[in-house]
């Protein structure tokens, strides 16, 4: 019974470790909404620039002077288009390493799972194994009692 002590412990912490995957993967599903939530409102400011830069298009006859600052303003927008651009890279990024670490440890707790499946399964037939042991034992115990009774 010692066999089916141990494996029950190992078992258990099987589970612990199963848990703990499992609220890895949550916490990297936040982040991952988080990252989301981050590009979303990179796409909506970048968005935002681009309409300036299209309202900062001249039309018509203007003065040298209007038309340098034009240029300048289209510039930093520009500019802070590129920024945003490179931020979105970035999240990228950050969202394709979380992908991935999900990834490892939904395989982690796959793994763990069938594992534990055939850990149990095994010692479920090795307890079953020495109840039918004893069960035989008693019998053969009551028998030889009666045999010796008469």
């Amino acid at each position: 019974m010692n066999v089916w002590r141990r494996g029950q412990q190992f078992i258990s912490l099987l589970n612990r470790k199963q848990q703990g995957f499992t609220r890895q993967t949550q916490l990297i599903a936040r982040e991952l909404a988080a990252l989301e939530q981050q590009r979303d409102e990179c796409l909506r400011q970048s968005a935002a620039l681009l309409q300036e830069v299209a309202a900062c298009q001249i039309k018509g006859a203007v003065t040298r002077a209007t038309l340098y600052e034009q240029q300048r303003r289209q510039a930093v927008l520009l500019s802070r288009q590129e920024e945003f651009e490179q931020q979105l890279l970035e999240l990228a990024e950050q969202r394709e390493e979380q992908l991935q670490q999900l990834q490892h440890y939904q395989l982690q707790i796959n793994a763990l799972e069938k594992r534990q499946r055939k850990i149990d399964r095994y010692f479920h037939s090795v307890r079953a194994q020495h109840l039918r042991r004893r069960e035989r034992q008693n019998e053969n115990d009551i028998q030889e009692m009666a045999n010796y009774v008469r």
